[in-house]
């Protein structure tokens, strides 16, 4: 149980510590007197740092694919991959599309990691902190979206 509470400690302390750069760069977008670096250059970072984080929550699913080596095995890693694939489509996207794309699979992320948590045999603090970080990583995304547009 010890083993528990610090690997729970450490994943929140990295989860919440990787939420920086999203807040951080959607504030220097909103507020770019106090930005080093341009608006413009502010919403590439996010949407490239969105995407990096996208395709790591895939690679999490590649691991517990890769860990079961079961029948379901070949379905997960291919599954595993759509991630990926999305976030860096939406490098290619003007940036309130993209800014949205990342949020709504953010969400479509959360879920589909929702409806395998027990399947999969996930520690118990795994859920609470993928819910905690989606309710601040989705609502950032959309503000720097809806900020872009008007």
């Amino acid at each position: 149980m010890r083993f528990d509470r610090q690997n729970a400690a450490t994943a929140n302390l990295l989860t919440f510590g990787g939420y920086l750069p999203f807040g951080g760069l959607t504030l220097f977008f909103l507020v770019p007197e106090i930005a080093p670096l341009s608006r413009s250059g502010s919403l590439i970072l996010l949407i490239g740092y969105g995407a990096v984080i996208l395709s790591f929550l895939g690679g999490i699913r590649w691991g517990i694919a890769t860990a079961r080596n079961d029948e379901g095995t070949g379905r997960e890693l291919l599954t595993s991959v759509v991630p990926s694939l999305i976030a860096w489509m939406c490098l290619t996207l003007p940036s309130a599309p993209a800014l949205v794309m990342l949020a709504v699979t953010f969400i479509w992320h959360y879920f589909w990691d929702r409806r395998h948590a027990q399947k999969h045999s996930l520690p118990e603090w795994f859920m609470p902190m993928r819910k905690r970080i989606t309710l601040l990583v989705v609502p950032t995304l959309l503000v720097a979206a809806v900020a872009f547009i008007v």
